[in-house]
């Protein structure tokens, strides 16, 4: 998400319902953004990455 986006979001309080509208409309970005990924792309993102840890 852009920063315009999230100052809009904080400019708004909790209760107010433009709030909710707007984060809708921010997480269906996000997963259409994800979804025109290629398979591969999505595949390796979901993967767990191997991490490094001590020899003892």
């Amino acid at each position: 998400m852009n920063k315009e986006f999230l100052l809009e979001l904080r400019s708004l309080g909790y209760g107010d319902e433009e709030r909710y509208k707007l984060m809708m409309k921010g997480i269906r970005h996000t997963l259409a953004t994800r979804k025109s990924y290629s398979a591969l792309r999505r595949y390796l993102r979901s993967t767990k990455r191997p991490t490094a840890s001590s020899w003892h």
